[in-house]
């Protein structure tokens, strides 16, 4: 895995990353996080401020630019990209969860 040189404990699998700035983004994806555990319980999910040194690995990784912060990044196991959506273009909880499903 290209980001092992992260501290996050990841599975095999499709991964779900949000990438956040601000306290608001933050609480609003534990939300969506929350509501997608609900429907899809295996799901692993990171919320990840850009300001962490695992945060920036990231962001870093995938080359988001800090213009399209938040972000979210459905990435597959082989650390591919599988899908990326920012800011007021994120999809619903039910829509990623979906897309986690059927990706991974």
């Amino acid at each position: 895995m290209a980001l092992d040189t992260t501290n996050l404990k990841e599975r095999n699998g499709t991964v779900l990353y949000f990438l956040y700035t601000s306290v608001t983004s933050q609480q609003d994806f534990a939300r969506t996080a929350d509501a997608i555990k609900a429907s899809y319980p295996g799901a692993q999910i990171y919320s990840l401020d850009v300001k962490s040194a695992d945060g920036e690995k990231v962001r870093d990784f995938y080359d988001i630019s800090p213009d399209k912060l938040p972000a979210a990044l459905i990435v597959r196991n082989d650390d591919q990209l599988a899908a990326s959506y920012s800011s007021t273009a994120i999809p619903s909880a039910e829509q990623l969860a979906y897309e986690l499903k059927s990706i991974g």
